[in-house]
């Protein structure tokens, strides 16, 4: 293989990389980008653009106890969505660390014994 040729397939790798990356946090950070501009929406739809408001902010500061019972409701929720989040992760790093280990086609000998690790 030629050194120009072995240039070109470290460079392209390389640029793989870094677009997989730059597509992976967009795909992550795009979605929390949108929900805080949507949520200066001043339609009554959520996904119709009808301006800019500061409407939530006022109503909030004028009735704060009307603005607590929600963000209780979503402080409620958010805390057992990170339960459930971290209960899930953990079983999936489980089973990813396990599995490959039990699917390896060396772990098991010619007459079907396992061999011991």
């Amino acid at each position: 293989m030629s050194r120009r040729r072995a240039r070109r397939r470290a460079f392209n790798r390389a640029f793989g990389a870094r677009l997989a990356r730059c597509s992976a946090t967009l795909f992550l950070y795009l979605p929390i980008v949108a929900l805080v501009v949507y949520s200066f929406n001043d339609s009554p739809v959520a996904n119709v653009w009808r301006g800019f408001t500061l409407e939530v902010v006022r109503g909030a500061r004028q009735r704060p106890r009307a603005a607590r019972r929600p963000v209780r409701c979503r402080s409620r929720s958010r805390s057992s969505t990170a339960c459930a989040s971290v209960v899930l992760g953990t079983l999936a790093a489980f089973a990813l660390v396990t599995l490959p280990a039990l699917l390896r086609p060396h772990a098991v000998r010619r007459h079907g014994q396992r061999r011991r690790w």
